[in-house]
């Protein structure tokens, strides 16, 4: 969402206990780790809301570089 690349994610929730998904992003598969997956539904909810309102990234999440 927004300029950049990046994830957001809730940094005050645990890691995911699982194994990475892959997505089909623009058709470009990507794989999320248990570190990215940390975003609760409310906050998924909050951040949509905020990016069609806005335009930009969303504030309510924090966001790290998914660039190696």
């Amino acid at each position: 969402m927004g300029p950049g690349d990046g994830v957001g994610y809730e940094p005050e929730l645990e890691p995911w206990l699982g194994y990475p998904i892959e997505f089909d992003y623009g058709h470009l598969p990507t794989e999320e780790t248990p570190e990215t997956l940390r975003v609760s539904k409310s906050k998924a909810r909050e951040a949509a809301r905020e990016f069609i309102r806005t335009n930009e990234r969303p504030t309510c999440l924090a966001w790290q570089s998914v660039l190696t």
